[in-house]
């Protein structure tokens, strides 16, 4: 249990060191998660469906009950407003359930991994697969689809022992065994549609034409259910998925094709990013090749393609390589996360291998594995000392931003805009992804809050559009504060309407635009915060 306890303190120790959930680089989704299991909570049906992350606002709605039932931040509040007033502390109470869930997961993992492969070694190789990759530590330390994928993923892998051991003995998969990866199956493409690619490896990795039948059957139905909360939103999330997969940028955008060629060269950014997944990623690429000139050089009654194709590693080698289209056609480090578990899982499969083949020379195995491990620790080592920096930069940054806001005169109006260090503002936009349901507590607990909408160009009075010209009779001029902006406009009107801002001040990737009105204006109504 010794790796599950570092990596709970490990993932502690970053959630403390990102700072609040509120800060620019930790509000999306965090707060678009916790309005929408409020939702859930209150029996609404949740409004951010893209991922769609239903398992996950299910799981946040039973823990904001549990939590303001048994411990809440201050008596006396109903749910609504007790999470309005302490997001904080749901989001971290929502944090924590999932990092100790997943800590237990990864200890069942070793357990199970020792069961079926009698060494403590192996074990302990696959409990410390978390920290083999720097995103997993980062995700256990936040509240995204991600951070369930992580608990999914580990929960499957120690079912693959089970698989890979009867479909290696060519026995049909244990009945109960392939529902339980039906259903998890199900939880992880409805936690993320990223996660889809594991159904196909899993599906091909059981044995047996029933097993098949009931992988695919439990799959399904447990899909259907979680997909009844989505039927409000069900065309939105099918055009949503169709735009996906038929263009080649993130989120839908770009051409119509597979995936944008610029995308490739994202694997450099693997390389500086994930070092193991690079390194692992060569080896299963060297093992294919080897598979296939193997393949070339046998006579064809040896071993055919198809058996060489179905067998276990391969299938799960294609896997890793088939996912880079999801790496490729999102590139985002994070949408890495469904294929660490498995790949971590597949490294082990492969240890345990070469162990076997190394049985006869057993000093030259530990030799093998000494310098493995001795580089794969000066990459970790440079890679999370990096790493830890440059979060420390951007909090640091965050709460730079947080303090000159609050110095700013009061003569002057503040819009913060998305990428805004503010807790009122992560709030606003969580409710917008959450359907707008609570801007009346919203409103209530923080008071009226000018925000600009980056998306529309826009300035809004909580929900009310507001035209930047409203505002001249009550401020000296209008700051808009938010993360990798451009100059900000009020819309689309003629260039001499254009309000013109110019930077006032930045902090890494949060900046400050300044808009001044003419010097004859009256400010002795009171500002709008």
């Amino acid at each position: 249990m010794l790796m599950p306890l570092a990596l709970f303190f490990y993932a502690s120790y970053v959630k403390e060191t990102r700072g609040p959930y509120y800060y620019n680089f930790n509000d999306d989704p965090e707060y678009a998660y916790l309005l929408n299991s409020l939702n859930i909570a209150q029996g609404l049906a949740p409004h951010h469906v893209d991922h769609p992350g239903t398992p996950l606002q299910a799981t946040g709605a039973l823990i904001l009950r549990g939590t303001h039932l048994l411990v809440p931040p201050s008596n006396g509040q109903p749910l609504v407003q007790s999470v309005i007033s302490n997001p904080e502390y749901y989001l971290g109470a929502i944090q924590f359930t999932l990092l100790v869930t997943g800590c237990v997961t990864i200890g069942i993992l070793g357990l199970t991994a020792y069961r079926y492969r009698q060494s403590i070694a192996l074990a302990m190789l696959l409990q410390s697969s978390p920290f083999w990759f720097f995103t997993i530590g980062i995700s256990m330390a936040r509240v995204h689809a991600e951070s369930m994928l992580l608990i999914i993923g580990y929960s499957i892998s120690a079912l693959l022992f089970s698989v890979i051991t009867t479909t290696e003995a060519s026995k049909p998969t244990n009945t109960r065994i392939t529902v339980a990866l039906g259903i998890l199956t199900a939880i992880g493409v409805m936690t993320k549609v990223t996660f889809a690619p594991i159904a196909i490896a899993l599906l091909l990795l059981t044995c047996g034409i029933r097993a098949k039948l009931i992988y695919v059957m439990s799959t399904l139905i447990t899909s259907a259910l979680w997909a009844i909360p989505l039927i409000p939103r069900l065309d939105y999330y099918t055009d949503w998925l169709v735009g996906l997969a038929l263009h080649t940028e993130a989120y839908g955008k770009g051409e119509v094709g597979l995936i944008k060629l610029e995308n490739l060269l994202f694997i450099n950014r693997c390389m500086t990013d994930e070092p193991i997944y690079f390194i692992s990623m060569i080896g299963i690429l060297a093992y294919l090749c080897i598979q296939c000139a193997q393949w070339l050089r046998s006579k064809p009654a040896t071993r055919s393609l198809q058996q060489i194709i179905q067998s276990p590693p391969v299938i799960l080698s294609l896997f890793q390589i088939a996912f880079l289209i999801i790496l490729f056609k999102q590139p985002r480090i994070h949408y890495l996360t469904p294929a660490l578990p498995i790949l971590a899982f597949t490294g082990v499969y492969f240890a345990d291998s070469i162990k076997a083949y190394f049985k006869t020379t057993s000093r030259l195995f530990t030799l093998l594995a000494v310098a493995l491990i001795g580089l794969f620790s000066i990459l970790l080592g440079v890679r999370y000392e990096s790493g830890i920096q440059a979060i420390t930069a951007i909090c640091t940054n965050s709460e730079a931003a947080e303090e000159f806001a609050n110095s700013l005169p009061p003569t002057f109006t503040t819009a913060n805009a998305y990428g805004s260090s503010n807790q009122n503002f992560a709030l606003i936009f969580g409710d917008i992804f959450a359907g707008s349901h609570y801007e009346k507590e919203i409103t209530t607990v923080y008071g009226k809050n000018l925000w600009f909408s980056v998306w529309a160009s826009r300035f809004y009075l909580e929900r009310t559009r507001i035209p930047i010209g409203e505002l001249h009779p009550r401020t000296k001029g209008v700051i808009v504060r938010g993360s990798n902006m451009h100059p900000p406009s009020d819309g689309p009107v003629q260039p001499d309407q254009t309000a013109k801002f110019t930077l006032l001040k930045r902090f890494g990737n949060e900046s400050f635009w300044i808009h001044e009105f003419a010097a004859d204006v009256n400010t002795a109504q009171e500002p709008v915060h």
